[in-house]
């Protein structure tokens, strides 16, 4: 049977990058099988918006389901400041985001230019196709190709916490669960940029979504306090988890309430996730090296008990 320490290794150490779409259905496909293994019926779906593939991979019947629990399963760009992490929060993309993902290219772009102006045109011949202006135009391709490549950035490569740790305990509910009946799984493409997946989620379900309950996970294996913000819908769903998981100390925040600084995807939603909680708001360190396995089974048990 496969145990938690094999999944971090597998997830969080091999395959611990999902932010090149080649990574993303590497990852899609391996944690499929599974699912299968486990008995679940499985799908992924692709949607194209603009220049960019999103992928979701749907375990269970999301569309019949009463209650769906989604966690995005993408990593972030590289972060080149300190600024952390504010799970789902309204005003997350500040200018240490949009440095992460632009610089790379615009360093390619500017040593691309320098090359053109200081090595190819001094030495360009127009006379005959050369070897060197072979050369000049591989490299030209090569740093073209890059700049596709790097268009969304640099991809981080130590995400145990996010977001790793809450596709783990989507892994470990399933046995807690197993067989899925009112419940289905989403895991959600975009969740570090944009939150597409969500988006793709609804399409999927069709117009029946608004009547459904969603539980979202995010860096559920971060140290700190775990915190359960909620709609008034889970409002009983939440004092019955605090009653049989007091040794957790959960902490309850009202997902309603006008000054939310949380995101509030579906109408009907509860967020679960770890953190420091700092003036109403969680947050978590940049650095993501290591996750907290003992939360992971916790949380587990957790979801498993409420839906």
């Amino acid at each position: 049977m496969t145990t938690i320490d094999d999944l971090i290794i597998r997830y969080g150490i091999v395959g611990h990058r999902r932010f090149y779409e080649r990574e993303k259905v590497t990852f899609l496909k391996g944690i499929a099988e599974e699912f299968k293994k486990m008995g679940y019926p499985v799908e992924i779906k692709v949607s194209k918006k603009g220049q960019f593939r999103s992928y979701n991979l749907y375990v269970g019947n999301a569309k019949e389901a009463g209650t769906v629990v989604t966690t995005y399963y993408d990593t972030p760009a590289k972060n080149f400041s300190a600024r952390p992490y504010r799970v789902l929060s309204k005003a997350n993309k500040g200018f240490s985001y949009y440095l992460s993902t632009f610089l790379p290219m615009i360093l390619i772009v500017a040593f691309g230019l320098s090359l053109i102006k200081m090595v190819v045109m001094p030495h360009w011949s127009d006379d005959r196709l050369t070897g060197l202006n072979v050369l000049f135009v591989l490299l030209l391709l090569f740093l073209f190709s890059l700049t596709l490549s790097y268009r969304k950035g640099m991809g981080n490569r130590k995400n145990m916490v996010r977001n790793t740790s809450s596709v783990l305990v989507l892994i470990e509910a399933a046995k807690e669960i197993n067989p899925l009946e009112d419940v289905a799984f989403a895991l959600t493409d975009f969740g570090c940029v944009n939150y597409l997946g969500e988006e793709m989620v609804k399409r999927h379900i069709g117009a029946s979504w608004k009547n459904k309950q969603f539980i979202m996970l995010d860096v559920v294996g971060a140290s700190g306090n775990l915190v359960m913000f909620a709609s008034s819908s889970f409002k009983q769903t939440v004092i019955h988890a605090r009653k049989m998981f007091q040794d957790l100390r959960l902490i309850a925040k009202d997902l309603d309430k006008a000054k939310s600084k949380q995101r509030k995807i579906y109408p009907n939603s509860l967020i679960i996730a770890s953190g420091s909680l700092i003036d109403d708001e969680l947050v978590v360190a940049t650095k993501d090296h290591a996750l907290d396995k003992e939360r992971i089974k916790q949380v587990a048990k957790l979801l498993g008990s409420i839906v």
